[in-house]
């Protein structure tokens, strides 16, 4: 394919930001809205000089979109995306793919029925520092790899805002902050270290959200590293700086990321690293283009897109198998 391709974003909340980036890629992509508050759907529309629907359904009837970009509640993922498919539509979907693995399952499932691919918007994966550190891990700069940390902490001085819509109810969402949120560092962590063997996670006895707010999750990996993932939307860090954001531990070495676009390694490998660490300042990268440029190269080309429809399944089933822990108070092996 090396016409323009349709791609129609469904629904305005965050997929106003996909709306944005997708209009940079203009050279390649018809761009189609969907909304069913008719004025916000308006005034994108205007916005961007682009046709709207109030109805996906309507988006399906066309010939013209080959691609529908569901950024929808989550609860919502699930079924249109089965329906995109049927219909013969590529599907991009906003993280967490989905609530559970039959969901999951269900997309994946509809999708190789009708040879149509999933991606998930899964923009982590796209950060510079993370794909540095997997090439510094996959050519043994750190050697064998004992540890990994990655942390996702938000901290305003109000901790994070009770909204009293969609986003403040377990039954929509699927979960707390382990899955709404911290899905995506569970993404970089099996970038890193590879598949997960099992999982094990604490919860405080208290939360002030409908669903976990806070949890630690550990990761034992099939190569036998561990891993640990501190999260929480409660914390109220005002102006401290936490730090790094993630760190590997190696046999021969360290690293650590403190943004998306810096990194310091010390390796007994690299003599010049021995005195003092390496700072790498990497490219600052538009994350969610580079997500969306990926998923747009891949419908064209045909090849496959960086994060598919089963690292997004094998995501949530880690986040899953967190709950699990919680719920039984043991560690859980995976599969699930």
């Amino acid at each position: 394919m090396s016409e323009k391709i349709g791609v129609c974003v469904v629904g305005l909340g965050i997929g106003s930001a996909h709306a944005v980036n997708l209009n940079v890629l203009k050279d390649n992509v018809n761009l189609y809205l969907c909304d069913a508050n008719p004025e916000r759907l308006k005034a994108s529309m205007q916005n961007y000089r682009a046709e709207g629907f109030l109805d996906y359904k309507e988006a399906l009837k066309r010939s013209d979109i080959q691609v529908m970009d569901i950024c929808l509640p989550h609860h919502l993922h699930c079924p249109i995306a089965v329906e995109s498919a049927k219909a013969g539509k590529h599907v991009i979907v906003e993280k967490p793919m989905a609530r559970t693995l039959d969901e999951a399952d269900a997309m994946l499932d509809a999708a190789s029925k009708t040879n149509v691919m999933v991606m998930v918007a899964e923009h982590h994966r796209y950060i510079s520092s993370v794909i540095k550190a997997k090439e510094l891990i996959d050519d043994g700069t750190l050697g064998d790899i004992l540890l990994i940390e990655c942390k996702l902490l938000y901290g305003n001085q109000n901790g994070w805002p009770l909204v009293d819509d969609w986003r403040s109810k377990n039954e929509y969402r699927g979960g707390g902050v382990v899955l709404s949120d911290a899905v995506h560092r569970v993404n970089v962590m099996r970038t890193l270290g590879g598949e997960v063997a099992s999982v094990y996670s604490l919860q405080p006895k208290n939360s002030y959200f409908d669903g976990e707010d806070t949890a630690v999750l550990s990761l034992r990996y099939i190569n036998g590293a561990i891993g640990i993932l501190p999260t929480s939307w409660a914390t109220r860090l005002g102006k401290i700086n936490i730090g790094a954001w993630f760190s590997v531990y190696g046999t021969e070495g360290t690293m650590v990321s403190d943004s998306y676009s810096h990194l310091r390694v010390y390796s007994r490998k690299l003599p010049e690293s021995i005195e003092k660490p390496l700072e790498l300042q990497l490219e600052n990268r538009n994350i969610m283009l580079e997500e969306l440029k990926d998923f747009v190269e891949c419908v064209m080309t045909g090849r496959t897109a960086l994060v598919t429809g089963l690292d997004g399944r094998k995501d949530i089933e880690i986040c899953l198998a967190a709950y699990r822990s919680e719920e039984t108070k043991q560690e859980i092996k995976l599969p699930l």
